[in-house]
């Protein structure tokens, strides 16, 4: 029987020594798996961290687009205003153009009342002094009689 030095047997020893090493491969497997899941976690908080940031960037682009729509709705609002405006306008316009009806109305009266034949002002003056021109020759021939008599 071998007797170690501290009065435990070879067997005893060996024993121990295989227990040791399955507890100490079992440590090992264990740390590993802890180093695995950490290196997971590590990499599932760069995911989310990367999440995150795609997210904000995401938002702030969202809201800028928010932004120049909002801006766009306005001009296209005040620009639908402009419409109605002008719209409106040439409505009161339109509305104070005669009509077919009233056109041919004043046809009607023009062709009756037939306007090419009305007189100008030079044709009416002359017209008037050679009136008078016919008169005064008239009195004056029947005014000269009497001063004959006289």
């Amino acid at each position: 029987m071998g007797n170690s030095i501290f009065g435990d047997s070879k067997d005893e020893h060996s024993e121990a020594f295989t227990k040791i090493d399955t507890h100490s491969k079992a440590i090992l497997t264990v740390t590993q798996r802890q180093k695995d899941l950490e290196s997971k976690l590590d990499l599932i908080d760069e995911k989310i961290e990367l999440l995150d940031h795609n997210s904000i960037s995401n938002i702030k682009k969202i809201n800028s687009d928010i932004k120049s729509l909002r801006t766009d709705m306005r001009d296209l609002t005040n620009d639908l205003n402009e419409m109605k405006s002008f719209n409106s306008k040439v409505k009161k316009q339109i509305s104070l153009m005669t009509t077919k009806d009233e056109v041919k109305k004043l046809e009607k009266y023009i062709d009756l009342w037939n306007p090419m034949t009305f007189v100008t002002r030079e044709e009416l003056k002359k017209s008037k002094e050679e009136t008078l021109d016919a008169i005064k020759e008239i009195i004056g021939d029947f005014l000269e009689p009497n001063k004959n008599e006289k």
